[in-house]
């Protein structure tokens, strides 16, 4: 994710000069106990999974902790995933850090996915500065540039297969899509100058018949009577992923 995460008990905010904080619901400060080893940590990225376990990430290294703040030794290559970033965790455990030009993806035991994007990595940016996973696994990637061509936040299924693109320069302009976040069926962006947009969230309907085809494209869809089978996707069709704002069409894809 980013600078802030919640496990629904405790908030954290990563922050690069003081460490990692965690608050209660009242917005007290919970410190961890003075032997948890997280205390040493001064992270600009932070995720928690669904069992609580947190995921630092700064400059250097990405590592994993548990709720307690003690950390997992035999996560990675002796207890860290080299290079850091931005930091994000799917629902399976599996961990997204991304960084620069590129986005890699990590099983739920530290050991690299080689079936990500390509030879385990996404390389499709200029300057990554967010990171979010919905759940169903769909990571989206704020890319925090004014070219033309980069400039947005896109989803990608789990294999990093492109779904969609949340705005892109036309939209952002100069003030470039700084933060992306999922809550639910929707998804926020926010721009450096503080312009936050609202789209609907990338369905099931959408992945099955991205999936579906990629996979006529490569000649691997159901085919009858020679032709392929379009009825999977033809009762479902395409409804565009756009934002929901003053003046735009603010039509929502459904499951």
């Amino acid at each position: 994710m980013g600078r802030l995460a919640s496990d629904g008990v405790y908030l954290y905010l990563a922050d690069g000069l003081n460490g990692l904080l965690r608050f209660d619901t009242h917005g007290r400060k919970a410190p961890f106990s003075d032997h948890a080893e997280i205390r040493r940590e001064k992270p600009h990225s932070v995720a928690v999974d669904l069992k609580g376990n947190l995921y630092t990430s700064d400059d250097q290294a990405t590592r994993k902790y548990r709720p307690d703040g003690s950390r997992f030794t035999g996560w990675g290559a002796g207890g860290a995933l080299a290079g850091g970033g931005r930091v994000g965790v799917a629902p399976d455990g599996s961990c997204y850090v991304g960084k620069g030009e590129a986005v890699r993806k990590y099983r739920p035991d530290g050991s690299p996915e080689p079936a990500f994007g390509e030879d385990g990595a996404l390389i499709l940016f200029r300057n990554i500065f967010n990171l979010d996973v919905d759940r169903d696994g769909n990571l989206y990637v704020a890319d925090y540039t004014g070219d033309e061509l980069y400039s947005g936040v896109r989803a990608f299924t789990p294999v990093g297969d492109c779904l969609a693109q949340y705005g892109d320069a036309s939209l952002y302009g100069k003030r470039r899509a700084g933060s992306v976040r999922v809550l639910g069926d929707r998804v926020y962006t926010c721009t450096w100058g503080n312009d936050l947009f609202t789209f609907a969230r990338v369905t099931r309907a959408a992945r099955e018949r991205a999936a579906y085809l990629l996979a006529a494209e490569a000649g691997q869809a159901p085919k009858i009577d020679g032709k392929l089978d379009e009825a999977a996707w033809k009762e479902t069709p395409w409804v565009p992923l756009v934002a929901n704002r003053e003046g735009a069409d603010t039509r929502e894809a459904t499951e």
